[in-house]
């Protein structure tokens, strides 16, 4: 059911102003940003790791061009300086890191990785299933004490890769998001509206 009690905002756009393709509708952020606004952001953007990771995303995206998510990855990498990359998978996902891992050393790089089940714990829902908790948490701890340049998710969980970000010392990117359903390509539910019909 759709909500009547709504706020429009970007994806009700169809003009795309922001990107010099048309008009600002009237109810458009960027109408009510104050110049004022604008010079703070400009001031955030020149701060030395926001500039530093602006550029590198800046120059990987023309680098790569229409490459794999991967070799976007280690050319915002190279563009980093970085050397040491963390992965932090899921155990399902495990297989697809293995490979991760050893497309990125064949590209120089030192790789850490932290599986999920990380110091084989769990909480008490977790002790009555019998199974090991995840553990996003000692993921990032540990990637940490490896002390990685940039850090890579692959497969977490939705809410487990939130708290993967809010520890990570390193930035971090995702390179798998995790959806049973689609064989973890989310993407494709949103490019066909029927799949959510139902809801």
């Amino acid at each position: 059911m759709e909500n009547k009690t709504c706020q429009y905002s970007c994806v009700d756009c169809g003009s795309q102003g922001c990107h010099g393709d048309g008009a600002f509708p009237s109810f458009c952020h960027t109408l009510k940003m104050t110049e004022e606004e604008k010079e703070k952001l400009y001031a955030l953007y020149e701060e030395e790791e926001n500039r530093r990771l602006e550029d590198g995303a800046n120059i990987a995206k023309v680098e790569a061009g229409h490459d794999t998510r991967l070799e976007c990855t280690m050319s915002f990498a190279r563009q980093l300086g970085a050397k040491k990359i963390g992965i932090a998978t899921c155990i399902s996902t495990l297989k697809e890191a293995k490979v991760a891992a050893m497309v990125l050393r064949r590209h120089g790089f030192e790789v850490y990785s932290a599986m999920c089940k990380i110091g084989a714990m769990a909480r008490e829902l977790d002790k009555a299933r019998n199974v090991t908790m995840c553990n996003p948490i000692e993921q990032a701890f540990y990637l940490n004490e490896q002390d990685t340049d940039l850090n890579i998710l692959i497969g977490l969980c939705v809410g487990h890769d939130s708290l993967f970000y809010r520890y990570s010392k390193a930035p971090v990117t995702t390179l798998v998001a995790k959806d049973w359903a689609l064989e973890h390509n989310p993407i494709r539910a949103l490019q066909d509206e029927s799949i959510y019909s139902k809801l």
